[in-house]
């Protein structure tokens, strides 16, 4: 494959899991460690690669840091511009010792990671969480905020990251009210990135991504700002930074989400796009070719993904049960994996349902799979129906029921609104540490 992927492991040990061995890059929510890839030569400024990394060395390698970052996303929608904003603030002492703080509009969240354990306490419900094993910091921050910037400046290379699959990279020189800054810019396959960082100590201080293409949206029509302030490159941290105790009143629990907090999503309601993909088997699979004739249920997954196994055993338990049923069709997704990678897995697991290949993840980022496992139904006239994150046991009767209404020409319940950024925030706790592995396929 090439690229590396980036990917959140969650295992038994740990609440939300840790990174394996390989930094991971796209952004794009047990995982396989991807090689290395070089970079293209058109586009290519050999002197702007060695400074980014100059850069990210002097960051790596101090103790402790501290920063406030505000996170601003628009993204344009046919009622108008829907504009989310976020505060971080965090204190980093290496190598996995962090205090978070990330508040949205109408919530607010605390982590704490003390190296071996940790906690995440929630204001609206005034209940925490406690997380076993250490972790690195900047995979729970990344999943958490699901920003790949906030991420990389946590983890242990900071700025290099953005290295493993830009296709092209600029550096110059810009005035800027806080003095001279490096200016990187970068072009991913999907997105496109501009990077401004403090040239003597490596600290990055804005940065815009416009994130359209990934959608499928018009250029312009998604953008992400964050602005960072207030860095502390020596900051004194106490033992008490780090403290997990519970904050005073609240009280344990494992649900965060309320009724009305769902996993609802932008994307049902929206067309399919009308990619083709090839097979794992050879030839290739035109999804564009159901419209109009048969409803088709996607299941997106990777060899490395433990909870895949369990959803797939679901699909086909499911597949089975309409498999005299012309009208309905599955498929597997493979994300990110080369078709040697995957045909072994498909022959182990005894998975005859068909296995497309998303290779560059092009297809997850259109449809903004953040996690895996993820389940989407598309209905007869093309139009997405349902989406599901994350694998639970009893999945598949849900699931049935949405396909045996779809045939029989009742739609699903539409999203009654977009997941607000604090519903989001909540559904993202509730996730079970076994049920999903992050992936994020944007930058």
């Amino acid at each position: 494959m090439t690229g590396k992927a980036i990917c959140q492991s969650f295992t038994r040990v740990r609440y939300f899991g840790v990174l394996l061995s390989a930094m991971c890059a796209a952004l794009l929510l047990g995982g396989a460690a991807f090689a290395d890839a070089p970079l293209p030569q058109h586009g290519r400024d050999e002197e702007a690669i060695r400074l980014l990394r100059s850069l990210s060395a002097r960051l790596s390698q101090l103790n402790a840091l501290a920063f406030e970052a505000r996170i601003v996303s628009e993204r344009t929608v046919a009622a108008g511009t829907r504009k989310d904003e976020a505060i971080c603030r965090a204190v980093l002492q290496r190598p996995n010792r962090l205090r978070l703080r990330y508040e949205v509009p109408g919530e607010g969240l605390t982590l704490v990671l003390n190296g071996s354990e940790g906690i995440m306490a929630l204001d609206s419900t005034r209940t925490y969480r406690k997380i076993s094993g250490g972790g690195n910091p900047g995979d729970y921050a990344g999943w958490l905020t699901q920003q790949p910037a906030i991420r990389r400046v946590l983890s242990e290379d900071p700025l290099a990251g953005w290295l493993d699959h830009v296709l092209q990279i600029q550096a110059s020189t810009e005035q800027a009210p806080e003095g001279t800054l490096t200016r990187f810019d970068l072009q991913f396959r999907q997105t496109s990135v501009s990077l401004w960082v403090d040239p003597e100590q490596g600290m990055p201080r804005r940065l815009s991504a416009d994130t359209s293409r990934g959608g499928g949206r018009a250029p312009g029509s998604e953008l992400v700002t964050v602005t960072w302030t207030g860095w502390e490159t020596a900051p004194d941290v106490a033992d008490s930074v780090f403290d997990i105790s519970p904050p005073a009143g609240f009280q344990e629990s494992r649900v965060f989400a309320g009724p009305s907090d769902l996993s609802r999503s932008d994307l049902v309601g929206m067309e399919m796009p009308p990619v083709t993909l090839e097979l794992c088997t050879g030839g290739k699979l035109d999804f564009g070719g159901f419209r109009g004739n048969q409803a088709l249920v996607l299941d997106f997954w990777a060899t490395w993904c433990r909870p895949c196994r369990y959803a797939i055993d679901q699909i086909k338990r499911l597949a089975e049960e309409f498999e005299k049923n012309p009208s309905v069709v599955f498929v597997t997704v493979n994300l990110m994996e080369p078709p040697e990678t995957v045909r072994p897995w498909k022959q182990r697991q005894q998975l005859t349902l068909p296995v497309a290949l998303d290779r560059d993840g092009r297809l997850a980022d259109q449809l903004r799979v953040e996690a895996l496992p993820t389940t989407i139904v598309v209905g007869q006239d093309g139009i997405i129906r349902y989406l599901k994150t994350g694998y639970s046991r009893g999945f598949e009767q849900e699931l049935k029921k949405i396909i045996t209404d779809l045939l029989a020409g009742q739609l699903p319940e539409a999203p009654e609104h977009s997941a607000s950024a604090a519903e989001q925030l909540r559904w993202r706790m509730d996730m079970d540490r076994d049920a999903y592995c992050s992936v994020f396929v944007r930058y």
